[in-house]
């Protein structure tokens, strides 16, 4: 395992992490206990199928205010519903390795990538970081 990328979601009680290996990229999510310790992980997401899509690995990442997991990977970023079912996948040409939201109101979302930094703008009702 090479841990990277981490992120809670809104309500505190789970963790995503990205595991950044080559060889079995994935997305894991774990239960966060009452007493804040890590209790079972599940496999969030297997980003094996994603491979063809282009470089990179799962690494870094971020949970928006309605628990949408924005997580750069293979390609460019992935975005994954709570339940893991991913949503939609935002293309940049070259591998990605963070992403982070800003702007005014939250709802800008910047990808750093190996050649250049983006900013893309998102629904209203998107972005806005948990924590932010």
């Amino acid at each position: 395992m090479a841990p990277n990328g981490i992120g809670f979601s809104p309500d505190g009680k789970t963790l995503y992490l990205s595991d950044a290996t080559r060889k079995s990229p994935r997305w894991l999510a774990f239960d966060v206990e009452a007493d804040g310790t890590l209790g079972k992980s599940r496999v969030f997401y297997d980003g094996r199928p994603l491979l063809p899509l282009g470089p990179g690995v799962p690494d870094g990442l971020k949970v928006d205010r309605k628990g949408r997991v924005f997580a750069a990977g293979p390609g460019g970023i992935h975005v994954f519903a709570p339940d893991g079912a991913r949503l939609g996948f935002l293309e940049f040409g070259a591998p990605t390795g963070n992403c982070a939201f800003g702007g005014p109101d939250g709802s800008t979302l910047f990808v750093a990538s190996n050649t250049a930094i983006y900013r893309v703008r998102l629904a209203a009702e998107a972005g806005a970081a948990v924590g932010r």
